[in-house]
């Protein structure tokens, strides 16, 4: 631990042995690491977990099957240990959508456990994921000693909610975070309470260029939204938006938006509208800071992010150059909540505004009913909404301020299209790290790629490490007055 800058718990059951109580104990301590970041728990992608003897039982027979606790794994070392026969009958679907699979090294297993844990993994799409078993047992200091180097320090996890989880490996892809000092970027952490004015946000997180200070409207600027139960942080970091920050010199700001009511159908007026709120999060930026370009801001976000995406671009329009909406077109809040935007409500379209738009989807999107590309994005039941506030209706409206058709439930052909339901220009694919992305576009009338499509094949509803570069890409064409 010395060596590698590591800090390690030692974690021991409350009774005599493990119990449910003890998941919720750990998952406490483990949100708590993950709170205090890297001043006392190391990344947000770099937590493991060893475990021998009776704690080897409490892994398989709790840990794996808790999604809370399961999503903050990276991954295990685990010698010796026994399943329950209820835990054993539970198939790798069920791993894969009611907890978050992660890699494991074995020492010592026993045929049942090994029959189980190998059941888990058969629907494994990642590379990134692996399963390795040792026939031997060994000391759990000496096994660590041996699987850090070739193993675990190559198991980088990025940190979301149940569910929604993406690994890389260490070494092959660029998932290391730089160091904003040394790239020397103005790297602004609001965490103390203070708020924005005109705003309920008080925790915000700020990035530009050191260089580029003393320039005059010079510098674009992307809105980063993190979604439902995310940290704005670990977006920004995990997600590749810090190293684009310093690869670019470019600024964002991702602001904390959890605690924000969702009052969407209140009027543009009302100052609580999280998207009003937004937009002064955007005006406050570039009131402070002159280098910022006011014709180059853009929108992004993932899953619930996604959605306010849709609404920032639908409803602040003329605030910004482009969107991309990540893995969650809708226009209606989460669960029973009354008060749904729909397309009705959408009174402030003005034919004179387009705004080019990205929308991404994870190709095995495990929230939806279907494992596909857009099929699965575009199921109105599955996805909470209704033909006016469903992402039919959100992809409709995209169209129509693009200069582009409609098209109806009815029209979507996923046999001659798998991966986005209709006819569109295909564009090269991209390979970031382990994952390739499909990619496609639609064209105004006068030729320019105006709504862009992407799928990464294989991914859950997932964040990974590419997503600042496809968002990039594609933003960097557009300023306001090049629509």
């Amino acid at each position: 631990l010395e060596e590698k800058k590591g800090s390690a718990v030692l974690f021991a059951p409350l009774e005599k042995s493990w119990t449910a109580k003890d998941v919720q104990l750990l998952n406490l301590l483990m949100r708590a690491g993950w709170d205090c970041m890297s001043e006392a728990f190391g990344s947000f992608g770099r937590n493991y977990v060893l475990a021998w003897g009776k704690g080897a039982d409490f892994f398989y027979n709790y840990l794996t099957t808790t999604a809370e606790v399961s999503v903050k794994i990276a991954g295990a070392l685990v010698v010796g240990g026994s399943t329950q026969e209820e835990n054993r009958v539970v198939n790798h679907s069920d791993f894969g959508a009611k907890t978050a699979p992660f890699s494991m090294t074995l020492f010592g297993a026993g045929s049942e456990v090994q029959e189980w844990v190998t059941s888990l993994f058969q629907g494994n799409t990642s590379s990134a994921i692996e399963l390795n078993i040792h026939e031997e047992t060994l000391p759990i200091g000496q096994a660590f000693r041996q699987e850090w180097p070739t193993f675990l320090s190559k198991r980088v996890r990025i940190p979301v909610g149940p569910g929604r989880n993406h690994f890389t490996d260490g070494e092959t892809t660029a998932g290391v975070v730089i160091d904003p000092e040394e790239e020397q970027l103005l790297f602004v952490a609001h965490e103390d309470g203070q708020s924005i004015e005109g705003t309920q946000i008080c925790r915000w997180y700020e990035v530009l260029p050191q260089e580029r200070l003393v320039e005059k409207a010079s510098v674009p600027l992307i809105l980063l939204l993190h979604g439902n139960g995310d940290d704005p942080q670990a977006l920004l970091e995990q997600c590749g938006f810090l190293n684009l920050a310093a690869k670019e010199r470019i600024a964002i700001v991702a602001p904390d938006h959890q605690e924000v009511e969702d009052l969407l159908t209140e009027s543009w007026d009302n100052p609580k509208n999280k998207v009003r709120q937004l937009d002064r999060v955007v005006a406050s930026m570039l009131e402070r800071y002159p280098c910022l370009d006011a014709s180059r801001v853009y929108v992004t976000g993932f899953s619930r992010g996604s959605m306010l995406t849709c609404l920032m671009a639908l409803f602040d329009t003329k605030r910004f150059a482009a969107a991309a909406p990540l893995s969650g077109m809708s226009l209606c809040k989460w669960g029973d909540q009354e008060g749904y935007v729909t397309e009705k409500d959408w009174c402030r379209f003005d034919e004179k505004v387009s705004l080019p738009v990205l929308v991404y989807q994870c190709g095995r999107d495990s929230i939806f009913d279907d494992h596909l590309g857009l099929s699965a994005h575009l199921r109105l039941p599955s996805y909470r909404g209704d033909k006016d506030s469903g992402p039919i209706a959100v992809l409709n409206l995209f169209r129509k301020m693009n200069g582009l058709p409609t098209i109806s439930e009815e029209d979507y052909d996923f046999d001659a299209y798998p991966f986005w339901g209709f006819p569109m220009e295909d564009l090269p694919a991209y390979r970031g790290g382990t994952t390739l992305y499909h990619r496609g576009c639609l064209c105004n009338d006068s030729g320019t790629d105006v709504l862009e499509f992407a799928v990464g094949e294989g991914l859950e509803h997932a964040l990974t490490f590419d997503y600042a570069t496809l968002v990039w890409e594609f933003f960097r064409r557009f300023t306001r007055e090049s629509k």
